[in-house]
């Protein structure tokens, strides 16, 4: 029984470690039932020698399969993709293009002032690590703000070159009561 596989080429060919995405495939000829298709992931280097598994799919004919970069994926410009099957075992051809995997950016914050503080209290958060940061609740990079309730303030942080983003999070807890209401009972 004849079989060939077809890696179609990506419309992007630059990732970041956890990205999902999907690949492409034609598959011609007869595939047994319980076939999977699974896309393989080169070294960085574009050699198949020992392959990672990215993503896989149940089915005998023609499709799309969904992807994930695993986090453990080290940085590179040679990486190369193809799908394979199990019953008929085939390998596919490459796909022409080859990826480009870029790591995720370390992404932190720096704080002046307390997380912890009275209503009324200014606190300012800044991101580091990145060339470009933007905050969740509407709090602008490096501007001081008067936190009305306890919340979570997340900094997204990206590379620009990369187009790669992380995130870190610091709990800011307000005391709803302001120092200037507190008595002390005598």
């Amino acid at each position: 029984i004849c079989t060939e596989i077809i890696t179609l080429n990506l419309a992007t060919t630059s990732f970041c470690v956890g990205d999902a995405f999907s690949v492409d495939y034609t598959a011609v000829g007869d595939f047994i039932a319980g076939n999977i298709f699974s896309v393989e992931l080169s070294d960085a280097f574009g050699s198949f020698a020992s392959p990672t598994v990215i993503g896989t799919l149940a089915s005998l004919v023609s499709g799309s399969i969904p992807v994930l970069i695993p986090l453990s994926t080290l940085p590179g410009t040679g990486y190369k993709i193809r799908v394979v099957s199990s019953l008929q075992a085939a390998t596919g051809s490459e796909a022409v293009s080859v990826i480009t995997i870029s790591s995720l950016p370390f992404v932190s914050y720096s704080i002046s002032g307390n997380s912890t503080l009275c209503l009324g209290g200014a606190v300012t958060l800044t991101g580091i690590g990145t060339d470009t940061y933007s905050w969740n609740n509407g709090i602008t990079n490096g501007q001081s703000f008067n936190p009305t309730v306890t919340a979570d303030y997340i900094v997204t942080g990206t590379n620009t070159a990369s187009g790669c983003s992380n995130t870190d999070t610091i709990t800011i807890t307000v005391n709803p009561t302001s120092a200037s209401t507190l008595t002390v009972a005598s």
